[in-house]
């Protein structure tokens, strides 16, 4: 009998590396990722450096994982794509007095655009990264939009019943997006709002969460801590609570561990 996940399994391995090409090919090793904000500062200085190989790389079922979240992501900008075609045609009917009814009406007629999947760097704080969905209303205003998938455990951690919900829920979501955020304002001169859309890979459930503004502060924070302590040293900073790592989780992520525990 021939297992499905035998043929599965290359495929993924190729596509992990291809988006990784894809993305980071031209590796700048002095730009941090804005993907790992508010993240182990320790590993900064892994993914900076070189001479540092990953000793770690995902497994099948990470990749597989990953792989998921990938999925989702392009069908919702398949989703984006179709609105924007729709909203074309629209325009086009529009000019000729003969309106097209779309499901979306109301969207066609108060979305002015949406970008997705941009590349944005920030050079004032050495960082890069892809932004996922930003809609410009035709009314001016700028919104920011980051795709999560989550599991049961995160999604009740987040969303459950009280009782049931992280006492100290990590931040590290929302530092990501305003790491975005800080980039999108300056490319669109304003920012009214940034969104966590989660997508519940058990059941397709999906609830959003509006990020305050205020986390834009707190992104400059700390990726001005992180290249004080990561950027021309000659080794990573010190293990530290709270810091290095900032989540007792992420050592079982990371694809420098290896590496970590050879250093002091």
């Amino acid at each position: 009998m021939i297992s499905l996940s035998d043929l599965y399994s290359p495929f993924i391995n190729l596509k992990w590396d291809l988006n990784k090409l894809e993305r980071y090919g031209k590796e700048v090793y002095h730009l941090f990722h804005a993907s790992s904000a508010g993240l182990c500062i320790r590993k900064h200085w892994f993914m900076t450096n070189p001479d540092v190989p990953e000793t770690d790389p995902p497994d099948e079922k990470s990749e597989r994982v990953l792989r998921l979240g990938t999925l989702v992501h392009d069908d919702y900008e398949k989703a984006i794509a179709h609105f924007l075609k729709e909203k074309e045609r629209n325009k086009e009917k529009e000019n000729n007095n003969n309106i097209y009814i779309y499901n979306n009406t109301e969207l066609l007629r108060t979305i002015k655009t949406i970008s997705t999947e941009v590349e944005v760097a920030l050079p004032e704080l050495n960082v890069r990264g892809h932004y996922d969905i930003v809609i410009v209303m035709e009314t001016g205003e700028v919104y920011l939009y980051d795709l999560k998938t989550i599991g049961s455990w995160g999604y009740t951690r987040k969303f459950g019943h009280t009782k049931n919900r992280d006492k100290n829920p990590s931040i590290n979501n929302e530092l990501q997006i305003a790491t975005y955020g800080l980039a999108v304002q300056q490319e669109f001169g304003r920012l009214d709002g940034m969104y966590l859309h989660y997508y519940k890979k058990d059941d397709s459930i999906f609830k959003q969460k509006e990020v305050p503004l205020s986390f834009l502060q707190d992104a400059i924070t700390y990726w001005k801590n992180v290249n004080d302590a990561v950027l021309f040293q000659d080794s990573p900073p010190p293990i530290a609570n709270f810091k290095s790592p900032v989540y007792t989780w992420e050592c079982g992520y990371c694809q420098y561990s290896t590496h970590c525990n050879n250093y002091n």
